[in-house]
């Protein structure tokens, strides 16, 4: 709401205006309005006056704190004043306030050299402090619409990119063409005396001036002036046939010269370039002994012009210039030189390729646009390329099929792979953005401060938004564009709108700290000084010590990584040095060839530990503050921009971790411990995508490191370093398997999921191309996997059935039968399972947990006998060769038997078997699963079909039995025969499967058999309702063979089913924790050991002086005597030793109690008296006598 609307004019020579509420006020926002505008639609006679039209104004805010809600607390501080600015820069502008809920004002002061200003104050007036609600009524939470960007400042999705380059140039007078503007502003610079020329920026070189013996030296200097584009063909061939003719016999220096003229017109008119490009053959006038950095670097900067590019992309060229690479090898600078030219020259032809291409090298193409934008020149060629070449031009100057809401973000290291249609978003946003910045840097050379307010708004706004930041920040790191920002910045006078948003451009360039390695920023943060109008004092100091870091290089940044660990990493400050830190590291590591040892050997001279033990602490400190973030307790109440760079440190600090500590190994515990604070960190990373949105900058950040930290594990596994007998594979695997199963600040169920994720990374993967395992699949196989069994037990049994089952196959896959990895587990899950039915009886009250378990059992069972499982034979073989198995598996499926358990999965699982292996000969086994699959007739809700499929493999499976087992099985087909009366008449297989299952079962008897459950009514009903279509012998065979039962079939309602899913109440569940709690015997102290009597040597007193005294001891044995060490040590120069209490000296007391025979040994007598220690022999009662007091006296 309007709080009040006011002109206040200064009074006294302190020039002090004041504004006083009627009541407690929260202010949120300030407006300041300039003379002649009405602020009020509704007050049209109601006009503003601002004079002068900008200025800097101060408020002073007097702070009422209100009142706590807790009594308890101290009352905060009165009667104070807090100050913010107000930079007024002329139009209607608003500041933001956003006082806290905490305090309040009624009083504010103005003061700045204004004569007038009229401005309106917004916010919220103060009542009394409102109650807490007594019921919570939810409410639904807002719906964020994202803002687009509008059409005409949105190149990367506009037909044409350079439109809107195009009209801001047409802001400034007289404006040339977008090419005159490149080739000017970073190509050929003009000089002073040229911008005063009337005919500025139409000056150009005459080709056609007579030049006595033309040389290519004066072609050379002749070609650092602009060229007309309007000249004819006729003067373009004159001065390339003059320019031929100039050339003569190979030689180094005028190889240079050629290179020189090259990366001269590689900006200017392209028929120029073309034409001299056909007339002269590089390849047969440059030599390799000509390509030495000089030439090379001229040549790398022409070839970033495509004609160029494509003259010089032959083999025979190609193979010169990495011959002189590798002859080179040892000169960073010839070599980087050639390498870059090479690049140059195949991002080329890649971009070529990917303008056009769907399946181009985008990767490679970007790569290109990346370079290019760091270097002024070759900026400036390749722009001029992109909008000169009509060939190239026409690929991006057309609709895109689906706009983007904002274009990719191609430069980010390491790259990501992209489509067509995304490629040329990006291209397009890539020139768009260029030009903007050429047209920015040619309105402020004029300057004209219109154009130059405009531009510098756009690139303010494109800041804002993903893709378009990156571009323009990657742009701002150009030498001529830094130092037109610090001059933007440095403008004496009041504030301007120019100054303002320079000032915010320089702040969010500043965010990413790879901008100090620019010494151009450095330099201009160095430059920053007050009065600013958006930079803090307190931010210009921090980023004062951002920039000192930078320009100290190594060592100032290994000093401040040492420093951090102690701090608050907590501290957005504190973390902005560290990733300042790490940048600078990193910029040492990349551009050395050894980099790496630079780094490290910079702290092996001090008395400090090692660079990657302090990250390693460093991380773990990053880590802990994640865990609170996303961990069980109740996060602090933190910044969104906080947590955003929380992630981005603690994805640099790893990075740099696993890059220094792939060359120099720490030790094995702080290997451990960043192992367990990346499983933790991973489980983090999955949070934050969760809970935050997909295009939340922290939800990508989060994104980045969660694949940051896979690499991290891969990386460190992947080295060939073992730590004694243990690889470092084994080591970190053991970490990830046990960490995995400890409590802590995370969910202890999400944390398991996530490290069961990086284990199945973290498991090779074979290459089935391969014929057998390369030699990191058999380290894992023979020495990873084996080694880590009772941990990865323990961390399987945990598991959920599905991840059980993924991991099998993963380590069936792996292991292909070499260790039996795969076996053992399952093995060991069918003894879990034995042992838990064996124990049912001992939880009458945890029966219903007690079978769910059984069904996870049957579940793993089932999902490895699945069809479409991979592991679906691998499973049968296991089950029909190993004796273990197929014991334990038949006693499971009895007592599911014999406790009339039913259950889908079990029933599934005996199918399986008897159809996958129909030549099963394992009686026990055919007798359950046979059992199990009748059992099914009984079952209400179970198909016909089904029920026929269950039953087709039993006839096969009886046949195996002998008599003494068909007389087992007969109860069940009997039972099953009763149960399926009603329907054998409606389906003839299911009536054919009966009856085959009723010859079967009766075959062997020399009479009529009983079957249990199959009285004389279900008996006759059978006969009588049996399918008509079976033949009437088969039924004649069966009523001899089949004699009436007097037992009743058990009916259906006697069957259990297990139940498929587990519900308690919290109520039931704290119940069910207590019972195991009460069922717990209370904790206590253990009773001692009494010590052994019948070992001569356990008894013995042997003194260490005594052996070392020994005649037997040779050898060079310094012996200290009384207090001889102890003098030793008195110096200043070593530390003194306070860590025990004043006694007797150790030597005096070995003379009191050991024997005065040296080289002797006594044994005590031996008494069965007392379990107590015996007294050494020799010993006095009071041996004791002469030692200090005890350590806590009473």
């Amino acid at each position: 709401m309007l709080l009040e609307w006011c002109t206040l004019e200064p009074s006294g020579s302190s020039r002090l205006a004041a504004l006083r509420f009627n009541t407690p006020v929260r202010v949120k926002t300030i407006k300041i309005f300039p003379t002649g505008t009405q602020p009020f639609a509704q007050c049209p006679d109601v006009v503003a006056r601002t004079e002068p039209a900008s200025f800097y104004l101060d408020a002073y805010f007097n702070i009422l704190p209100m009142t706590p809600a807790d009594p308890t607390l101290r009352p905060k501080p009165t009667n104070e004043l807090v100050h913010t600015a107000l930079p007024y820069s002329g139009d209607r502008t608003e500041f933001s306030v956003d006082m806290s809920i905490e305090y309040a004002t009624r009083f504010v002061i103005f003061q700045g050299s204004f004569q007038t200003v009229s401005l309106a104050i917004y916010g919220d007036l103060v009542a009394e402090q409102p109650s807490l609600p007594l019921t919570y009524h939810p409410n639904p939470l807002p719906i964020v619409e994202h803002t687009y960007l509008t059409d005409s400042l949105d190149p990367a999705n506009a037909k044409d990119p350079t439109l809107l380059a195009k009209q801001l140039l047409e802001l400034t007078p007289e404006f040339p063409s977008l090419a005159i503007v490149v080739r000017l502003m970073y190509c050929v610079k003009p000089s002073d005396a040229d911008w005063e020329n009337p005919d500025f920026p139409y000056l150009y070189v005459d080709l056609d001036q007579d030049m006595v013996d033309f040389s290519l030296e004066k072609a050379v200097k002749l070609t650092t002036e602009q060229i007309s584009d309007e000249l004819t063909s006729d003067q373009l061939t004159r001065f390339a046939d003059k320019l031929s003719n100039a050339i003569g016999p190979p030689d180094s220096d005028q190889s240079y010269r050629l290179s020189c003229l090259l990366s001269n017109l590689a900006p200017q008119n392209p028929e120029l370039v073309e034409l001299i490009l056909d007339k002269v053959d590089l390849s047969e006038i440059i030599e390799p002994s000509h390509l030495d950095k000089y030439t090379m670097s001229k040549l790398a900067q022409a070839a970033t012009n495509v004609d160029i590019a494509r003259h010089l992309d032959s083999e025979k060229f190609f193979d010169m210039v990495q011959d002189v690479r590798n002859i080179y090898v040892g000169d960073p600078d010839t070599s980087s030189d050639a390498t870059k030219l090479l690049d140059r020259i195949q991002g080329w032809h890649a971009l070529n390729d990917a303008l056009v291409n769907p399946d181009g090298d985008f990767v490679a193409a970007a790569a290109l646009l990346k370079d290019i934008g760091t270097h002024e020149l070759a900026f400036g060629i390749w722009l001029e390329s992109m909008i000169a070449h009509p060939n190239i031009f026409e690929h991006i100057n057309h609709e895109i099929a689906v706009p983007l809401p904002h274009p990719p973000n191609l430069l980010q290291d390491p790259p990501v792979p992209t489509n067509h249609q995304d490629f040329l978003v990006f291209v397009k946003a890539y020139v768009g953005v260029a030009l903007c910045i050429a047209v920015y840097a040619w309105s402020d050379g004029l300057p004209n401060a219109r154009c130059r307010e405009r531009v510098l708004s756009i690139l303010r706004l494109w800041q804002t938004v993903d893709g378009y930041r990156e571009i323009v920040n990657h742009f701002l790191l150009i030498p001529q564009m830094t130092f037109r920002l610090e001059c933007m910045v440095h403008g004496d006078g009041p504030p301007t709108r120019a100054g303002m948003d320079a000032e915010n451009i320089i702040l969010n360039l500043v965010n990413e700290p790879h901008a100090f390695l620019s010494q151009d920023i450095i330099q201009c943060i160095f430059a920053l000084d007050q009065p600013l109008s958006v930079i803090t004092e307190d931010e210009r100091l921090i980023l004062r010590k951002l920039a000192d870091i930078a320009d100290g290089g190594l060592k100032c940044a290994l000093e401040e990584l040492a420093s951090l660990p102690s701090l608050d990493l907590g501290n957005i400050q504190n973390l902005r040095i560290l990733r300042c830190s790490l940048a600078v590291l990193e910029s040492i590591i990349r551009n050395s060839d050894d980099g790496e040892w630079k780094v490290l050997e910079s702290t092996w001279g001090g008395r400090t530990q090692g660079i990657v033990i302090h990250l390693g602490e460093v991380y773990s400190a990053l880590v802990k503050h994640i865990r609170e973030r996303f961990g069980l307790a109740l996060p602090l109440s933190r910044s969104h921009s906080l947590t955003d760079q929380t992630f981005l440190s603690v994805n640099e600090t790893l990075a740099l971790f696993t890059r220094l500590a792939s060359t120099y190994l720490p030790p094995t515990r702080v290997i451990r411990e960043c192992t367990a604070n990346t499983v933790d960190l991973f489980a983090c990373t999955d949070a934050a995508d969760t809970i935050f949105s997909r295009t939340d900058p922290v939800a990508a950040v989060a994104r980045e490191t969660r694949d940051a930290c896979i690499y991290s594990l891969k990386a460190l596994t992947n080295l060939d370093i073992s730590i004694g007998s243990r690889h470092i594979s084994e080591i970190i695997f053991r970490v990830i398997l046990v960490h995995g199963l400890r409590g802590g600040e995370i969910d202890p169920i999400y944390r398991l999921h996530q490290t069961f994720t990086l284990v199945d990374h973290l498991i090779p993967f074979p290459d089935p191309e391969i014929l057998g395992h390369d030699e990191y699949t058999v380290l894992w196989v023979q020495r990873v996997i084996p080694n880590v069994l009772t941990e990865l037990r323990a961390f399987f049994t945990v598991l959920d059935v599905e991840s059980r089952v993924h991991l099998i196959k993963r380590l069936v896959s792996v292991d292909d039968g070499v260790v039996g990895v795969g076996e053992w587990l399952v093995l060991e899950s069918m003894k879990d399972f034995h042992n838990l039915i064996q124990s049912a009886d001992e939880y009458p009250n945890g029966i219903n947990i007690l079978l769910h378990q059984v069904v996870l059992y049957l579940r793993l069972l089932e999902d490895l006998l699945s069809p479409s499982s991979s592991v679906s034979n691998w499973t049968l073989d296991l089950i029909e060769s190993s004796p273990e198995m197929l014991s334990l598996l038949s006693s499971c499926f009895d007592w599911l038997l014999q406790h009339r358990y039913t259950a889908p999965h079990a029933t599934d699982i005996a199918y399986r078997i008897a159809s996958g292996r129909p030549d099963l000969d394992d009686a026990t086994l055919i007798t359950v699963i046979s059992s199990t699959l009748l059992r099914t007739a009984q079952e209400i809700d179970l198909s016909v079909t089904d029920l026929v499929s269950n039953l087709c493999p039993i006839p096969d499976l009886l046949k195996k039995l002998s008599e003494e087992r068909l007389a087992e099985m007969r109860p069940e087909v009997g039972a099953m025969a009763g149960a399926l009366v009603p329907t054998l008449m409606v389906d003839l297989q299911l009536a054919t499967v009966v009856v085959r299952i009723l010859e079967t079962a009766t075959e062997l008897s020399e009479g009529p058999v009983e079957l249990a459950g199959l009285t004389g009514s279900h008996l006759s009903d059978l006969l009588e309702n049996i399918n008509p279509e079976i033949p009437p012998e088969k039924i004649d065979l069966l009523q001899s063979k089949v004699a009436p039962s007097f037992q009743h079939p058990a009916e259906s309602t006697n069957l259990t089913q297990l139940p498929s899913a587990l519900s308690y109440s919290f109520c039931e569940i704290h119940d069910i924790i207590h019972q195991v709690a009460d069922a717990q015997p209370p904790p206590g102290t253990p009773p001692l050991k009494p010590q052994a009597q019948d070992g001569v040597i356990g008894m013995a007193n042997i003194s260490p002086s005594t052996i070392l005294r020994s005649p037997l001891v040779t050898g060079l044995t310094k012996m200290y005597l009384k207090n001889d060490f102890r003098q030793l040590r008195q110096g200043n120069q070593t530390r003194q030793n306070t860590s025990r209490l004043p006694s007797m000296h150790v030597d005096d007391f070995e003379d009191v109690t050991t024997s005065p025979a040296p080289g002797t040994v006594q044994i005590p007598p031996m008494t069965g008296e007392s379990s107590l220690p015996p007294k050494p022999v020799g010993a006095s009662t009071d041996v004791y006598r002469n030692l200090g007091p005890a350590f806590m006296p009473q």
